[in-house]
């Protein structure tokens, strides 16, 4: 569960004050799924961010499955990045020295799994999308839809509680 209420976002830049977001509110029950669309410059990633606890609102106020991120440490912000949310970014931020599998298995090992469940579920997602054989490839030898697609499984590795695209 997803609750947003009236969050605000400014950043400050050569072009002045800029609003982000402004009042934003929204509610996600737990399996619904929820499209952010508007115009570049909108504040959608802003939003995400926010959500994801890579920003801080200005003000308003984000709970996320029991998680009120205003009042967490950030040691807590950690584990809730961590644990319960999974990133697929604009471009797909894969770590260029680490092959495929080294890129599917870094949550796996934030999150402790084991080294038997990490090889099953590498090989899983592979397979489920459409990259076997990709394991041992570099970030630079895919192609950016290739990249995409390692990037978003790599997202849902750890099964989080949320996805943020």
């Amino acid at each position: 569960m997803i609750t947003v209420t009236a969050v605000a976002k400014q950043y400050s830049s050569g072009r002045g004050h800029i609003t982000a977001l402004a009042g934003v509110s929204c509610f996600v029950a737990t399996g619904q799924s929820l499209v952010v669309a508007g115009r570049s410059g909108s504040g959608k990633t802003t939003l995400l961010n926010c959500i994801g606890a890579l920003e801080r609102p200005d003000s308003g106020r984000i709970i996320c499955n029991e998680w009120d991120l205003a009042a967490l440490s950030q040691k807590q912000i950690a584990d809730y990045r961590r644990c319960d949310i999974g990133f697929v970014f604009q471009a797909a931020n894969l770590f260029p020295w680490l092959t495929v599998a080294e890129n599917l298995q870094f949550p796996l090992e934030l999150n402790r799994i084991g080294r038997r469940e990490q090889e099953k579920r590498i090989g899983r997602l592979l397979a489920d999308f459409g990259m076997s054989g990709y394991d041992r490839a570099l970030p630079g030898e895919l192609s950016a839809g290739e990249a995409q697609r390692i990037a978003f499984a790599r997202a849902i590795a750890h099964n989080p509680k949320i996805l943020l695209a």
